[in-house]
């Protein structure tokens, strides 16, 4: 678990112009009082807004309208409980912003909620999870769907299914509020479901069994080799919600996640290090394996704990304020086996493994921030390819080669025309999750996977002690 020195060859400067959400409190704003809008007349929640306006729960816009069909945060949607629950006599007056005093009664709740995404526009499975929440229920994404759902807190969308990604409107929220209170509901303190382990993804934890994997996920896309030797079920139909699960004589015994469908004691993508902590306990500075001490040099990107059986790492993104980006949780008993720093006999399935994980990882950092996957390309896989095992066999770790040749001279030497490209370069990594987690650490690794390319290729090769060296290709092919 540990990670060596990383370069940086970047070939490119490209400047990404962030979003930055407007964090305005319209729904908190002192408006006049009214209960009804002038583009609220034959919608569908038309009484519902009319419901929460005549409570104070909402507010329109100056000009008159409610806009339904608008976006609410997760402070917007605080905001809207307890205003719906007075008793609960939350001050929106008091603190520095006008939804901390909202976010300081949720976290007293145990209520999966974060400032960092106050003024983001929250999506519909976050908003369940929170609803899920108030009546006790501590759940993943998945299992908060089937729970408001069974509880009658929301619908479905009349193109059917959840739309568990989709952002709730301003009228879709109101009417989740309104659900609660009109069932004669109260707000709760939410406890953690209750689960042989610490870890869960989509509803699956360690222990469970493959029975239980496909029937809550269905067939994984592929079927990877490991450097543990169980079989990574790969679920990547969806980047958004991302997640590998490892297969061990039938049961799992591994699983990586960085979408949205995982949860450590409540916790999602987006909390912080010390939140971890708080669920996880101490983090860990080496694993006793036999009488040998496996070091942990985590360098402030990870942390590894030891929890209910099983060791997890905590990834943290610090370009994006230490926020948790993935978890990856591997059963105790496989951990304690896997006795080598790296794996022994490394196979060429491993390093096909290595290669389309690698392009699946990118991939999911793209997609999360709104970009376009890479198409993978199998002739630049091969340029690739060939100089991670140059640097395997020649024990050397650089852009250019023995012959002097730098990445865009391999790239035309194997017929590759481009109009941009670029290159990273990892070894030492025990696995394609580690080099990655590394690369979107690291700032210029990071531009190159979030670049404005469309094709990459991977290729990983291992030195005899199996160590393995690591090489991604990113082009975009000359017209």
């Amino acid at each position: 678990m540990r990670h060596s020195a990383f370069v940086a060859f970047v070939c490119l400067a490209t400047a990404f112009s962030g979003v930055i959400w407007n964090w305005a409190p319209v729904l908190s704003a002192d408006h006049e009082h009214v209960e009804s809008f002038s583009d609220t007349k034959g919608h569908w929640a038309e009484d519902t807004i009319s419901w929460g306006a005549q409570r104070n729960i909402v507010q329109g816009f100056p000009d008159g309208t409610f806009r339904p069909g608008g976006s609410v945060t997760e402070a917007q949607f605080l905001a809207m409980l307890y205003r719906a629950f007075p008793e609960r006599n939350v001050d929106a007056s008091t603190g520095a912003y006008w939804y901390e005093s909202y976010y300081n009664a949720a976290a007293a709740m145990n209520w999966p909620v974060a400032t960092s995404r106050a003024g983001k526009p929250a999506s519909r499975g976050h908003i369940a999870r929170i609803a899920a929440a108030t009546q006790g229920e501590l759940l993943g994404t998945q299992d908060a769907v089937v729970y408001v759902l069974g509880q009658g807190l929301a619908k479905g969308k009349g193109t059917g299914g959840f739309g568990a990604d989709d952002t709730v409107t301003r009228a879709e929220a109101v009417q989740i509020v309104r659900n609660i209170v009109s069932a004669g509901l109260t707000l709760h303190e939410a406890q953690a479901e209750v689960s042989s382990n610490a870890f869960s993804a989509a509803g699956i934890s360690l222990g469970d069994s493959e029975a239980k994997l496909i029937k809550a996920m269905g067939a994984p896309a592929r079927k990877d080799a490991s450097e543990y030797g169980f079989t990574w079920y790969v679920y990547n139909q969806d980047y958004r919600n991302f997640a590998m699960f490892g297969m061990s004589d039938g049961t799992v015994a591994a699983i990586y996640a960085n979408g949205s469908n995982w949860s450590i004691g409540g916790l999602t993508a987006s909390n912080a290090a010390k939140d971890a902590g708080n669920a996880l306990g101490k983090p860990l500075s080496y694993i006793l394996k036999g009488n040998t001490r496996m070091m942990l040099n985590d360098g402030g990107e990870r942390n590894t704990f030891e929890k209910d059986g099983a060791y997890v790492t905590v990834y943290y993104d610090v370009h994006d304020g230490g926020k948790i980006s993935a978890v990856q949780a591997v059963d105790a008993s496989m951990e304690q086996s896997f006795r080598a720093f790296y794996a022994s006999n490394p196979s060429s399935a491993l390093r096909q493994s290595f290669e389309r994980q690698s392009l699946d990882l990118a991939n999911t950092a793209r997609v999360k921030r709104g970009l376009k996957p890479f198409v993978w390309d199998g002739d630049i896989a091969a340029t690739a390819r060939k100089h991670s095992a140059d640097m395997a066999s020649n024990n050397y770790f650089s852009h250019t080669n023995q012959s002097g040749a730098d990445p865009f001279r391999r790239m035309e030497a194997d017929g590759i025309a481009f109009s941009a490209a670029a290159e990273n370069i990892a070894a030492g990594q025990t696995s394609a999750i580690f080099a990655h987690e590394a690369w979107m650490n690291s700032k210029g690794h990071r531009v190159n996977i979030l670049g404005d390319y469309a094709r990459l290729g991977v290729g990983v090769a291992f030195a005899s002690d199996g160590k393995p060296y690591y090489t991604q290709n990113f082009y975009t092919p000359l017209k």
